[in-house]
């Protein structure tokens, strides 16, 4: 079978799909002369003079794609197709410094390249990345185009590529920075949903291109120091604040507490004979009777009241002795529970919600 020969000229633009390209020069690594913050009210932990004073580049996706672009160390292209004599063919190039986007995009106008089709009626797809030093993509563009018969032999017209940011974007820390972490904050200022924790690895932060300018970046280093950036205000470095908890004031539904009391009095709250029980903690200095003049809003009394010490699982019943309508118990001195004992036709609990169980089929019965 005749083999064609089909020489690719590309007139635009191209990215980098498994670029392993080797650059001169190594990339700089992001400014760390941190300038340390005296307010009183910071966190006073040691920031590592390894980070980054700032990261601005991170504010937004349009920032992000500019630092993205300076980052562009080398040019990469693939081309595949199912007439090709061999799976695929690709070329690349690379520079030791920033160039101008219009300069990155030319370098795929210089490329050329001939592949050995065995059927020119095949389409051939063509790949096209940009990459950073370390071969990582930062871009990439794809195109199609069918072999056309010139003057000299068969060539692939004029590819056009439409690059777009690639999804995550390497960002190049210093090596001593372990882990990161990014927090989602709404137009309110609060946290959206849990930390994001963003992969760092050979010295690069793996940033998901759509997080640019939408929260807080914490990085954390092999001392286990925090230094944190505000993404959505110039990608400032911002102290971690300390909030002091300073106590509450609490209580437990249901559980009242009295000090040397001579008379409770307690209305508790029912409908239609249901409502909550209320149980009481009294602590007694002294020897004393209490009384206890207990009733519902529905008019309903207790019947008699639980009497336990703590520490003590045995309760002591008292009574209500007729006609009384209060009751009345003697408690020496210790921390007691009283809990009232009601008529449950006049007040009761609610009912436990138990699930339904679904019937057993017994010889086809249910």
């Amino acid at each position: 079978m005749k083999k064609n020969i089909v020489k690719l000229v590309l007139a635009t633009v191209l990215t980098v799909g498994f670029c392993h390209i080797v650059a001169a020069q190594v990339l700089p690594m992001l400014p760390t002369n941190v300038d340390t913050m005296s307010d009183t009210t910071s966190d006073t932990t040691a920031v590592s003079k390894n980070m980054p004073t700032s990261m601005p580049f991170l504010t937004s996706k349009a920032a992000l794609r500019t630092f993205a672009i300076e980052s562009a160390r080398g040019a990469f292209l693939e081309l595949q197709s199912p007439g090709m004599v061999d799976p695929s063919w690709s070329i690349g190039t690379a520079w030791p410094s920033p160039l101008k986007e219009a300069d990155v995009l030319n370098e795929f106008n210089l490329m050329q390249i001939t592949i050995p089709m065995a059927n020119i009626e095949d389409y051939v797809h063509a790949t096209a990345r940009i990459c950073n030093v370390d071969g990582r993509p930062l871009f990439r563009g794809e195109s199609w185009a069918k072999p056309e018969l010139v003057k000299g032999g068969y060539v692939l017209p004029q590819m056009w590529f439409w690059f777009s940011m690639e999804s995550v974007i390497p960002i190049k820390l210093d090596r001593s920075v372990t882990s990161v972490r990014f927090r989602h904050v709404g137009a309110d200022g609060r946290t959206i949903g849990e930390p994001i924790n963003l992969r760092v690895q050979n010295g690069y932060l793996d940033f998901q291109s759509d997080l640019a300018g939408q929260g807080i970046l914490e990085l954390w280093d092999n001392n286990a120091n925090q230094t944190e950036y505000d993404l959505r205000n110039g990608g400032k470095q911002v102290p971690v604040q300390r909030v002091l908890y300073a106590g509450s004031q609490s209580m437990i539904d249901g559980l009242y507490s009295f000090t040397d009391p001579s008379e409770i009095n307690w209305q508790a709250w029912s409908w239609n004979g249901i409502g909550q029980n209320p149980a009481f903690e009294v602590t007694m200095t002294t020897k004393n009777w209490v009384i206890l003049n207990v009733f519902s809003n529905e008019g309903a009394v207790p019947v008699g009241f639980q009497v336990r010490l703590m520490g003590n699982t045995d309760w002591v019943y008292y009574p209500v002795v007729a006609p009384s309508k209060v009751g009345q118990v003697p408690l020496n001195p210790g921390v007691f529970y009283i809990v009232p004992v009601w008529n449950e036709t006049e007040f009761a609990e609610p009912e436990p919600q138990v699930p339904q169980s679904t019937p057993t089929m017994i010889d086809g019965k249910g």
